[in-house]
């Protein structure tokens, strides 16, 4: 469950979720106090998790990619030779001009 390799984030975390329940007890004035503890727990748990994620790189959500592109079929010649047709491949676009020169 636990790696020791994330063990710098783990501390991180566990300060920040401390720090947010000490906050939630002493300085939040909430009516039923448990909600103070409640905010104060899920604040330092969102700090800290963010503050991990920044200074080690290790994102939060995702691979850490900033965009991949969905994998595309490949495209044969008409010919069935080894060049793509390239007209083929902008055939849609011009499909979808033409439908909204009619609109």
């Amino acid at each position: 469950m636990f790696h020791l390799a994330l063990l710098p984030q783990y501390l991180i975390v566990g300060v920040a979720i401390a720090f947010g329940v000490l906050l939630g007890v002493r300085v939040l004035d909430a009516r039923p106090p448990w909600l103070g503890w409640l905010f104060g727990f899920s604040s330092g748990l969102m700090v800290g998790a963010y503050i991990a994620a920044m200074t080690t790189g290790i994102p939060l959500v995702g691979s850490g990619r900033s965009f991949r592109t969905p994998p595309r079929a490949q495209q044969h010649a008409p010919d069935g030779g080894d060049e793509p047709d390239a007209t083929h491949a902008t055939d849609w676009i011009d499909e979808l001009e033409a439908e909204l020169r009619k609109r």
